[in-house]
């Protein structure tokens, strides 16, 4: 069993002590490799200025010339923690989904890789699916370790324009095991309706999606990679993907 650091403190001294002594603490944020820092009093934002936020909600005004040894505290701390975070990136960069350690794992479009012509509907990943597949050499990608070796039922989250009803769909593994099944009917909803969104001109994009049973594709125990193709597109394009949901067939 490894034993791993814990991430946050122990407050029951201040709920449970009326003279609890409750040292002072940093909070730290990281996005993209930008930090910035906030203890009781300032925020170090992810440019190095320093701001007096409980004098300055808005952080209108740079304070680190008359607090320099606070700002140059705060940017070491700054320092060290993306270093951190940097060589922990690296770390777990290739890591890969674990499936069979629940009855299902779904993969979605975010963590997918598109080859090819396939694209992303949007520029955040979280929110997106794959569109765009023109190709029969085009694919998406997942890698994946599976706790131990059985048979799972491969389920595609999709969409499919009528004019491309036939294309064939094609779910394998690099050991050498395939299941596939043609589209038969076609589901192709609109997007949701983008004025009711709170924020005006966002970059989301969202439909509905429909699952196609592609079979039960036989996975190895360990690390594979899992790769959705098309070797039949009678139309222009393949489907959209939102998703694909992994179900072990154990009992």
């Amino acid at each position: 069993e490894t034993n791993y650091p814990t991430d946050g403190r122990d407050v029951s001294s201040l709920l449970l002590q009326h003279d609890a002594k409750w040292s002072p603490r940093m909070l730290f944020s990281i996005w993209r490799n930008r930090v910035s820092i906030r203890d009781q009093r300032f925020r170090l934002d992810q440019n190095g200025a320093l701001f007096d936020i409980e004098n300055d909600r808005g952080q209108h005004v740079d304070v680190a010339n008359q607090y320099p040894a606070r700002a140059q505290k705060l940017r070491r701390q700054a320092s060290r923690f993306r270093a951190e975070m940097s060589q922990l990136t690296a770390t777990f960069a290739d890591r890969p989904f674990t499936v069979g350690y629940a009855a299902s794992t779904t993969l979605p479009a975010r963590d997918g890789v598109p080859h090819g012509t396939i694209r992303r509907s949007s520029k955040a990943p979280n929110n997106s699916f794959f569109e765009n597949w023109t190709s029969d050499q085009d694919s998406i990608t997942w890698e994946i370790t599976v706790a131990e070796a059985g048979e799972f039922d491969a389920i595609v989250y999709q969409t499919c324009r009528q004019s491309d009803v036939g294309v064939t769909i094609r779910i394998a593994t690099d050991r050498g095991a395939s299941t596939e099944q043609n589209v038969m009917r076609a589901f192709d909803p609109p997007l949701y309706d983008k004025s009711k969104e709170r924020v005006a001109n966002s970059h989301y994009f969202v439909k509905d999606f429909e699952p196609l049973s592609l079979g039960t594709l036989p996975l190895p125990k360990g690390r594979s990679t899992l790769r959705l193709s098309s070797p039949n597109i009678p139309g222009q394009e393949a489907i959209d993907v939102h998703s694909v949901e992994l179900i072990s067939t154990a009992e």
